[in-house]
């Protein structure tokens, strides 16, 4: 598992309520098809959560629509299927519950990215300021400990002088 991929799953089940909304809704439906024989519909579920996923680690705005065009697909083969009304209706709840958390999610997503660029974009204008400081500082702390040093050598010579005389006036 990449890096990458876990800053991002540490992202979305950091977004709980986009996150668990998504799971719910794709659980109950689960739960719905499988109840009842719909043809190819656990595949087209399948498929839901495969561009969810897809979209998750790839952030490309394609999945979003793909995975629309799937969840139309499954509401329209719910339609057409023999279901009571009321099991249609439920189904195509649940349908449009998890849709809507979904586009909630990929929404909170690009601002998300966007507030990120436009981070970096002001960290890059910002860098050539923080390096002159940088350089200054630098300069200044070498030029400080040049001068300390020339003052220990001054201090070392001085008291190299009172001990001779010292010495030399017993």
């Amino acid at each position: 598992m990449s890096a990458n991929y876990k800053k991002r799953r540490t992202y979305y089940k950091g977004s709980r309520g986009r996150w668990l909304g998504i799971r719910s809704a794709a659980h109950k439906l689960e739960k719905s098809i499988k109840e009842f024989y719909l043809p190819g519909a656990e595949a087209l579920l399948l498929t839901i959560r495969k561009h969810e996923k897809d979209y998750l680690l790839r952030h490309d705005s394609k999945y979003i629509d793909k995975n629309q065009a799937v969840i139309k697909t499954l509401a329209d083969q719910v339609e057409q299927s023999n279901l009571k009304p009321e099991y249609k209706t439920a189904i195509k709840q649940l349908l449009d519950a998890y849709w809507q958390d979904f586009f909630q999610l990929t929404e909170l997503n690009s601002k998300n990215m966007a507030l990120v660029e436009n981070l970096r974009q002001t960290v890059h204008k910002i860098e050539p300021q923080i390096s002159t400081v940088l350089a200054e500082t630098v300069k200044a702390a070498n030029a400080r400990e040049q001068n300390l040093s020339q003052t220990a050598a001054a201090a070392k010579q001085r008291a190299i002088v009172v001990a001779s005389a010292r010495f030399f006036s017993v």
